[in-house]
């Protein structure tokens, strides 16, 4: 409370009609142009408190006048966290998923968030990172996300997101997705055949497609080549890989079948 006339004033302060005024400080200056009092409580009981804070100011010759003002404000009582809602899943990708949720109000305290996850309802063994909520107390419908990582492809996913507070936690209901399938690489141009003479070079060429990175590896016979010069595999546009293998000098133990051999996580493909 704040008061501006140079008479004597005396504060007294009131929580929902009680006199508390011996929780306040004394005031300064009180007979001062500007008196200054303080009410500090701990608040042990939830719901709506009104503090109103009266100053009686004692004018000479004149009748006693008074003034004040008040203020309510909503003591949130110890409950656990409200349920986060409308669940939902974008940016799916092969080892990727985006979770979204929804906080209607803060129930008590800030909170904390996580997803659990994993391959069956009854066993969510896995965690998302931690999510900070909001300090504001009074803000609603707050939004969240978190990104689920390191994910199988093609793969059937199970989730909730837990709220957690001073008091204890509450989880959402259970929603699921799918991770998007990793398809086997295709070869559209293997190593052609060629009739080289001793001593010349030659070289073999396979492109692959495929929507996710590609290991490609050129076998002679049967063997994998690791004596003769590297192949190098090179992105020639999107989705589009090229492997070529050069042999500066030829002989007779060139001679065989040379076998092209493309792999990813969705599969192989295989090109003699």
């Amino acid at each position: 409370g704040t008061n501006q006339l140079a008479f004597d004033k005396e504060f007294t302060w009131t929580m929902n009609g009680t006199n508390v005024t011996s929780d306040a400080t004394t005031p300064t200056n009180p007979d001062g142009i500007e008196s200054i009092s303080t009410l500090t409580r701990d608040l042990t009981i939830a719901g709506e408190i009104v503090f109103r804070c009266e100053v009686t100011i004692s004018i000479p010759g004149d009748p006693v006048v008074s003034n004040n003002s008040s203020v309510t404000i909503t003591a949130l009582g110890p409950s656990n966290p409200v349920q986060p809602t409308d669940l939902t899943v974008v940016n799916i990708n092969y080892t990727e998923a985006t979770i979204q949720w929804t906080v209607s109000s803060i129930s008590y305290t800030p909170e904390q968030y996580i997803v659990l996850y994993g391959l069956t309802e009854s066993s969510l063994t896995q965690e998302s990172d931690m999510v900070n909520g909001t300090m504001e107390l009074n803000n609603i419908d707050e939004s969240y996300s978190v990104v689920l990582t390191n994910l199988t492809h093609n793969t059937v996913y199970y989730y909730q997101v837990r709220s957690t507070n001073t008091e204890g936690s509450t989880n959402s209901t259970t929603g699921m997705f799918t991770t998007e399938e990793i398809i086997a690489p295709t070869i559209t141009a293997g190593p052609s055949d060629a009739n080289i003479f001793d001593g010349e070079s030659v070289s073999f060429t396979c492109t692959v497609f495929s929507e996710t990175p590609v290991d490609i590896d050129i076998f002679w016979e049967t063997t994998a080549i690791n004596t003769l010069p590297d192949a190098t595999t090179v992105m020639t546009s999107n989705d589009t890989y090229t492997s070529t293998l050069m042999i500066n000098s030829v002989d007779v133990n060139s001679t065989g079948d040379y076998t092209c051999v493309a792999m990813n996580d969705g599969g192989m493909d295989i090109f003699t």
